[in-house]
This record gives C-alpha cells, structure tokens and sequence, in this order.
C-alpha cells in the first residue's frame, strides 16, 4: 500500500519555496518537477532540485559569499526540522548531495592535474624510473669490471710490475668497492 503523499499546488510550493510562481512552471515544463494530479510533490520536487544544483554556487538565493539572508529558508528548514523531524524539508539531502558532488568535482581536478602533469614529462612512470636505474646501475658495474683488464697494462709499465698482478689485484679492489656500493657485506662474497 502506498504512503499518502501530500501535493500542494504549484502557488503554494512557490511561496513556501520563496520562488516565483513562473520559476516553478519552469521546473514543470522542463520535467525538474512532476506534477501528480496537477499537484506538486514536494518532496520529490525538493529532491529534483538537490540533484541539479551546482555545488559550486553557494545554497541560497543570495548566491555571492558573505552576502547570506540572515533569515534563509536553510535556517528555517533547519529549525523546522528539529522541531518536527518527521517532516521533510529536503535540507539534510542537499547538503549531503552538495558535498558529493563537490568531492567528486575535486577528485576528477585531482585527476585531471596528474594526467596533465605526466603529459607534459613533469610526472614519470615509477617502473619506468625503476628500470632505468637498474639499467644504469648495470653499465656502471660493467664500466668498473671492465676497468682493471683495460688500465693493468699501462698502470705495470708505469710502476715497472708484472701486469697480471696489477691486474688481479685491481680487480679484487674494484670488487670490494662494489660490494661497498652495493650494501653487500663481505661474508655473501665468501659464501
């Protein structure tokens, strides 16, 4: 069985709303607001403009910040609604699609910024980044074990020394310094 709403004509709904008579037919005609019986339901119809308004414009007819009503209908809702919480004033409703709509709006910004940011090269991919560290951390380990066999020759005639162990001892050397570097200790380069 279906709950008796109450429907109140469109004059009555403009005047309770603080709307001009021809506001209202607007909502009508455009289908913001459904008449039943020729009557409006105001609870729909409070819930049909919660859902279109713009949670970037301030609640309100006044509309500018710091230029508020101090007698605006959410005051009066809002006394109206602890004094009768079985009514409905669609105030709580508004509020609370508002904050959704404007976190969401700040979310989607938020999105928007980073996907903008890494067009433009100011943002990196982290496995990206990852990988090419890896790889430069490869062809600087490779430069450095590569360095003995080249400079043991030329390090021997300087020093007048057998360039085999010139070379056998730079090796051992530069793979201690590595190890250093790498944060490898020198008991996993014994086992």
């Amino acid at each position: 069985m279906a709950k008796n709403k109450i429907l109140i004509t469109q004059s009555e709904f403009a005047r309770r709303q603080k709307f001009s008579r021809q506001y209202v037919s607007k909502l009508v005609r455009n289908g913001t607001v459904i008449l039943r019986d020729g009557k409006v339901d105001p609870e729909q119809a409070m819930e049909a403009l919660a859902l279109q308004r713009n949670p970037a414009r301030q609640l309100g007819r006044y509309g500018a910040a710091g230029h508020e009503d101090p007698h605006s209908k959410e005051d009066q809702h809002d006394q109206h609604d602890q004094e009768n919480p079985h009514s409905y004033s669609g105030n709580t409703l508004t509020k609370k699609l508002t904050l959704a709509k404007l976190k969401s709006e700040i979310e989607r910004g938020q999105l928007l910024t980073l996907e903008r940011k890494y067009k433009t090269g100011q943002l990196l991919d982290a496995d990206e980044v990852r990988k090419a560290a890896r790889d430069s951390g490869r062809e600087n380990r490779a430069a450095w074990e590569s360095w003995p066999s080249r400079m043991s020759g030329e390090i021997a005639a300087e020093l007048g020394g057998d360039p085999r162990k010139v070379r056998i001892t730079l090796e051992r050397f530069v793979n201690l310094q590595l190890l250093e570097l790498s944060g490898d200790s020198d008991e996993d380069l014994e086992s």
